[in-house]
């Protein structure tokens, strides 16, 4: 574990020591929406003046290898997680926790630093229970890590990684025996935390469902295990059939109920996948039929999720040929769209753009049903008639849309190298966050990012 403060571009060393800085990308460039149609849906203006989807302030994280945050969670008390994954460069990759601590707005610190290497591990999600902090993900072969949070290892090869990785009484625990399982996502109750993952073959003797060893069905199972606040076995579940199921994603509406995304082949000769979105009372049973959106014939992919606390429901996956999901047909190669607590259609888009490349990797529904989104793409991204182009390689982009799914914003920036958004939230004045990373020199909101690394994460205040 390292500690210590951290200031706007100081750089933080890794365990391995400084690495030398690679060479620097040309300046990054900032992309509004170009529209033949309308002025972009720029909506009212936002708080301070500024414009919804106007950059407010950046904070950057400069270090010595790649670091991709997957997962970001901020309180009502300024304090906050992000998570992910990274690696010296060449080294082995491990989950990588970042403690953020907001002292004003749009300028944070961070306190603590969990490594935990040898790798391949990663974070997947974070989520918070008042002080306390708890990550899922993956967890393959041993572990060196903090001694606070212990030093599991894999059971047999890939494991689902359950730790408490903030607050008192850390640990760490592997879901896992033989064959391969991951978990995908947390969330944390006063009765307990919910695991979701993926599993073939069987877990391990410590996690049962009902006093029963889970084997898989056949191929891949989605599965759901109930830990104690201390990290103890209390049930689990699993959801599959012959064919195979896997989780992508897993979040909780106000009253308790697990969402589970993820993608079955079930019923399909071929093995292609469906997207799938299961609802699931904390006691393990279904809450009406899995909503199944895709294309006889055809495999689409689960890319993201948020549910709002009356239990409406955004996802976003990619499409091979135009699909349905309750509008009528939609173009392009991805697809975001928002459904009500009783899983009826209430509107969706197709985005426009390199079908092997262009991906919503983050959403996020505010009280209103308003929704934004993030991700990454090459060349030019269509959605709702507005476009962005790339500055060359991957560009990151973030939009937003009315409850009615009218586009109100749409906005990307990058250079000649990567840029990626992976996650998104609020802050406690109701700022919006997007979390990611970059390579090379960049300009952003007049500050100029320097990466030492490869991948370098950042934090961007957005108007929302």
């Amino acid at each position: 574990m390292l500690g210590g403060r951290w200031k706007r571009g100081a750089a933080i060393v890794f365990a391995g020591g400084m690495i030398g800085a690679l060479g620097c990308a040309p300046d990054l460039t900032i992309g509004s929406a170009t529209s033949s149609t309308g002025d972009g849906g720029a909506g009212t203006t936002s708080t301070g003046g500024a414009m919804p989807g106007d950059m407010l302030w950046v904070d950057w994280f400069p270090v010595t290898g790649q670091e991709v945050p997957n997962s970001i969670v901020l309180g009502a008390d300024g304090e906050g997680y992000m998570a992910g994954w990274a690696s010296d460069l060449g080294g082995p990759k491990g989950v990588l926790d970042y403690r953020l601590y907001e002292q004003a707005e749009g300028n944070w610190l961070i306190n603590t630093i969990n490594i935990i290497y040898g790798g391949p591990h990663s974070a997947s999600a974070i989520t918070r229970l008042g002080k306390d902090y708890f990550v899922a993900g993956e967890l393959f072969g041993p572990v060196n890590a903090s001694g606070e949070i212990g030093t599991p290892a894999s059971k047999g090869g890939s494991d689902c990684l359950a730790a408490k990785q903030e607050g008192s009484d850390l640990w760490a625990r592997a879901i896992g025996s033989e064959g391969f399982s991951a978990c995908a996502g947390v969330v944390a109750t006063k009765e307990g935390l919910f695991f979701a993952g993926t599993f073939s073959a069987k877990l391990d003797d410590e996690v049962k469902g009902d006093g029963a060893i889970l084997e898989s069905k056949g191929g891949y199972d989605m599965f759901l295990a109930k830990l104690s606040l201390a990290g103890e076995p209390v049930n689990a579940w699993q959801f599959g059939d012959a064919s195979n199921q896997r989780v992508h994603a897993m979040q909780s509406d106000g009253a308790g109920d697990l969402y589970l995304l993820g993608s079955d082949e079930s019923g399909s000769p071929d093995g292609s996948t469906d997207i799938v979105l299961l609802r699931v009372g904390q006691d393990g049973k279904m809450v009406g039929a899995p909503r199944r959106y895709g294309v006889p014939g055809q495999s689409e992919r689960p890319l993201a999720l948020s549910v709002a606390a009356d239990g409406t429901v955004a996802i976003a996956g990619t499409m091979s040929v135009p699909l349905d999901v309750g509008g009528g047909p939609l173009g392009g190669a991805v697809f975001v769209a928002v459904f009500d607590p009783q899983g009826q259609h209430v509107w969706s888009h197709g985005l426009l753009g390199d079908p092997e490349a262009l991906s919503v990797q983050a959403l996020l529904l505010d009280d209103a049903h308003r929704l934004y989104l993030g991700g990454e793409f090459p060349d030019s991204l269509g959605l709702a008639g507005q476009y962005v182009h790339s500055n060359g390689g991957l560009d990151a982009f973030y939009g937003g849309l009315t409850a009615d799914g009218e586009l109100r914003f749409l906005r990307s920036f990058g250079d000649a190298e990567d840029q990626f958004i992976g996650a998104l939230a609020f802050t406690k004045e109701g700022t919006l966050v997007a979390a990611g990373h970059y390579a090379g020199t960049l300009q952003l909101v007049g500050e100029t990012l320097n990466s030492p690394g490869d991948f370098d994460p950042f934090i961007l205040g957005i108007s929302p």
